[in-house]
């Protein structure tokens, strides 16, 4: 179990987290649901150790405050909204440096990690693109091979923050399904979006942020979802409706001033 406890953290004098908890548990998929500035990734960002709080961050009742960075990737594996990178990288090798906390101070990539990053490609079914320049490709397709770079990491726990920022609406659904069967395999994920429907068809667990970074509501997706909330944290009037045996969020018009 990931436990994070009571996280406070402020940036530039301005708080941007006030008193976070949240579990995550292998098999289980909870998403961070809020509005952009809720602090969703300050968060991630505190649970990696990269950004200084208060509170604690433990796994199986563990502190790892005083883990260095290298055991901490061990068992968190954090994928970004996107990677940046100059370089022509390889999709092989942007999947093999997922194995760079396993590998401790051996020089140079040993079988098992080669091997590993072959699984991980193949489970993405991205084994066609592993000789592709990572610069090439399309949004989904890069945010894929960072998912497959997660699982090379083989951390029991997974972090993505807005993993369908920028995709279309095809490469959210294959996003989304992709994390979904990972945790149905075991691992435990946390997720941060702003999309309702996301966190109603794939989540198990929701942590509700507001704008000041304080909690609004924990419990599971499709308790503490609803059309009154999206609208509280929103203003859209958004109606909940159903389409065959999916719940679905239909937000209404927002009035522009002027």
């Amino acid at each position: 179990m990931l436990s994070v406890r009571d996280v406070t953290t402020s940036l530039g004098g301005q708080r941007i987290l006030d008193g976070i908890s949240v579990d995550v548990a292998e098999g289980r998929l909870g998403v961070l649901f809020g509005p952009n500035g809720a602090g969703k990734s300050t968060l991630f960002r505190c649970i990696i150790g990269a950004q200084k709080h208060t509170g604690e961050v433990s796994i199986d009742g563990e502190s790892i405050r005083s883990w260095r960075t290298e055991a901490i990737a061990r068992a968190i594996a954090y994928v970004p909204q996107d990677h940046a990178t100059t370089f022509s990288f390889l999709v092989r090798d942007i999947v093999l440096m997922g194995r760079n906390p396993q590998r401790g101070g051996v020089f140079g990539p040993r079988t098992s990690d080669v091997e590993a990053a072959h699984y991980a490609l193949e489970r993405l079914s991205l084994l066609h693109l592993a000789d592709r320049s990572f610069t090439t490709l399309s949004g989904g397709q890069r945010q894929l091979v960072l998912i497959a770079r997660a699982l090379a990491q083989n951390a029991r726990f997974l972090l993505f923050d807005e993993p369908t920022a920028s995709l279309d609406f095809g490469n959210q659904m294959l996003v989304w399904e992709t994390i979904r069967s990972l945790v149905d395999e075991g691992h435990g994920a946390l997720v941060c979006t702003h999309d309702p429907n996301h966190a109603l068809w794939f989540a198990d667990d929701a942590v509700v942020l507001n704008k000041r970074g304080s909690v609004l509501a924990t419990g599971g997706a499709a308790d503490v979802i609803d059309a009154a909330r999206v609208n509280d944290l929103y203003a859209c009037a958004a109606t909940l409706g159903m389409i065959g045996l999916r719940r679905v969020v239909v937000p209404g018009l927002v009035k522009v001033p002027g």
